[in-house]
């Protein structure tokens, strides 16, 4: 029996007003490749197929060019466009026709350990008790820290199961003494430890997910001032709700390097330099001989 295909989606329409620019088009390898590359190619590794990647239209001809370019056609991609920058919510839904079954949703900003999606994939290919489970991987908050400006981070609290039971974003800073503080949207300020658990927006989704998704951004829509709706809220929601439809914390171990603030680019570089240098990540991540996807005879179109 082949494996399931269980398509990819890669948040890549944000504006990235912290860091300054696109993070999305940031060159962090030593040939110059994208977060977006070492994402593909991870993917790929893993069994996710298609890549599901949601833009905005003043990059997509940009990152389409790039796909064309630096990635093999026998890796399934499409292209789904976030019409305004509505939420996280609102940007997986922009992909919705192609999430007819489970799912996963990555960051396009983030470098997320190869083991990770491999559990992640291995946990939605799963049957039997785990069918019915979404997911969301977990890392320890001082696994997520890059530099030294605040970042957001979803604190997840979990039941002695290893299912997740609350999800709350909050704004992160370093303090005195390596100590590490967060701040609730309201203004309240939690202490937290470097061991934390911390969702870094690396989920597996049922497909009834899409259902929650859609009328959590319809909610927002129609309500007073409108504003966006974030992944975390929609399953903090889910969470709270008289819902069958438990969420497992999949634990990972290694390091999320991920870009918030412009001076986080030089050190991410350098810290994918010294992956590269130890063997944990390879030097070219395509072979030169697989063919790119811009090598002609590709059929339909994968835009929406």
């Amino acid at each position: 029996m082949s494996p399931p295909s269980i398509p990819l989606v890669v948040l890549a329409a944000g504006l990235g007003r912290r860091f300054g620019g696109p993070k999305q088009l940031a060159p962090v390898g030593p040939h110059g490749e994208l977060l977006l590359d070492y994402t593909a190619y991870d993917a790929r590794a893993a069994g996710f197929s298609p890549i599901v990647l949601v833009v905005r239209d003043e990059i997509e001809k940009v990152l389409t060019a790039h796909v064309e370019r630096s990635w093999p056609r026998s890796l399934p991609v499409m292209f789904a466009r976030q019409a305004a920058p509505a939420g996280t919510a609102d940007a997986v839904l922009a992909g919705r026709s192609h999430l007819t079954t489970s799912f996963a949703v990555v960051n396009a900003d983030d470098l997320y350990p190869a083991t990770a999606y491999a559990a992640l994939y291995a946990h939605l290919a799963g049957t039997g008790e785990t069918a019915s489970q979404h997911a969301v991987v977990g890392f320890s908050l001082g696994a997520s820290m890059v530099g030294n400006g605040p970042v957001k981070r979803g604190v997840c609290q979990g039941d002695q199961d290893g299912r997740l039971i609350d999800i709350t974003e909050l704004v992160v800073r370093r303090g005195a003494n390596a100590s590490l503080t967060g701040m609730t949207a309201s203004g309240t300020t939690v202490p937290l430890e470097w061991a934390s658990t911390v969702s870094m927006n690396m989920w597996g989704f049922r497909q009834s997910m899409v259902g929650h998704l859609e009328r959590a951004v319809d909610r927002a829509q129609h309500a007073p001032g409108g504003g966006e709706v974030i992944l975390p809220d929609v399953v903090a929601e889910l969470l709270a709700g008289p819902t069958n439809e438990p969420i497992v914390v999949l634990s990972e171990k290694g390091n999320c390097l991920g870009m918030t603030h412009g001076e986080d680019l030089p050190q991410l570089v350098k810290q994918v330099s010294q992956l590269v240098d130890q063997g944990d990540r390879p030097s070219r991540l395509w072979p030169s001989g697989d063919q790119l996807q811009g090598g002609g005879g590709h059929k339909g179109d994968r835009h929406q």
